[in-house]
């Protein structure tokens, strides 16, 4: 007598196809919301930078002049006195980011996103802006 304790060739494509499938459905999902939480933590950085800013002009009467160099995430660091680390956005102060405050991602297929931040508010700011609208998470 033989032993039919094993599955067969067919159960086993089955089986494979099926898990294929379910994960051909659930990738793209994960990478939009990977996406979505690099853009929110990119604005709760922004804001806190933001607020460094709104507390470097109490002590020091005025926002830090930036016309000759412009801060990267270093240089807002270490001129603003905060530690925040992000490897996935670049950030600009200063006169290329029109004395607002810039987070760029470079997306994989070379599309690019920008959340940007007045920091000096006009009447009509509302808060973070994302530029281009189509490509934001």
């Amino acid at each position: 007598m033989r032993n039919n304790r094993g599955f067969t060739l067919t159960e086993i494509i089955i089986t494979t196809i099926i898990i294929g499938t379910i994960a051909a459905f659930s990738v793209p999902n994960f990478n939009k919301m990977y996406e979505r939480e690099l853009s929110r933590k990119a604005q709760l950085n922004m804001q806190t930078i933001h607020a460094a800013l709104d507390i470097y002009k109490m002590r020091h009467g005025d926002y830090p002049d930036v016309n000759v160099v412009d801060w990267s995430l270093t240089e807002i660091n270490s001129n603003l006195e905060i530690n925040i680390i992000d490897t996935e956005f670049t950030y600009l102060y200063g006169t290329q980011a029109g004395n607002d405050l810039e987070a760029t991602r470079l997306l994989p297929l070379a599309q690019r996103y920008v959340l940007t931040d007045q920091i000096i508010p006009s009447p009509f700011a509302d808060g973070i802006h994302c530029a281009p609208a189509n490509n934001c998470p």
